[in-house]
């Protein structure tokens, strides 16, 4: 079981169908997208995705929500950027997703979610918190980098093995 991870796509759409078809050669179980679609054109090739896909809004998706929110309507579940968060439980695990890293950390450093995505500073980060509480628990923390901008130096997405968190970043 995996989960597919990508963030700031710019309306980059043939890295978006290379993530896409990359998520599905890879038979992810969901693909989640940590914001800055920028356009509704920018959501179409993720209705070619064999799994559901959730996402958030970035600052790159305030002016143009309600039209972002319609092209999700039948490929997935979108969250309003107002909230600092999204969660949904898939095969066991936790998922937190958010664009800021200003939301993420302290998501992650709380151990209420199994995996935190985020997104924003176009720059890949993968850190593992452990948590000793009652039980001894693990968290990731994930920036998949900027899987479609062109100011990126290259365009990436991750896929996270969801039994053991084993996490691989692919160049697209």
């Amino acid at each position: 079981m995996k989960l597919g991870v990508m963030a700031d796509t710019h309306n980059n759409i043939s890295i978006i169908e290379k993530a896409v078809a990359l998520f599905n050669e890879m038979d992810v179980t969901l693909v989640v997208h940590a914001g800055d679609f920028r356009s509704p054109y920018a959501i179409e090739p993720l209705a070619d995705l064999n799994c559901l896909v959730m996402g958030v809004f970035g600052n790159n998706d305030l002016r143009r929500e309600r039209e972002l929110t319609e092209a999700f309507e039948d490929i997935g579940i979108v969250i309003p950027s107002y909230r600092n968060h999204a969660s949904i439980a898939h095969k066991g695990r936790g998922i937190a997703v958010t664009h800021y890293p200003r939301f993420a950390i302290p998501i992650a450093e709380r151990g209420t979610h199994d995996i935190v995505v985020y997104g924003h500073s176009h720059r890949i980060n993968h850190q593992v918190y452990t948590h000793t509480d009652s039980e001894k628990r693990e968290t990731l923390l994930l920036n998949p980098g900027a899987t479609g901008s062109k100011r990126a130096r290259c365009s990436t997405a991750a896929v996270v093995d969801l039994e053991t968190l084993f996490t691989k970043i692919y160049r697209l």
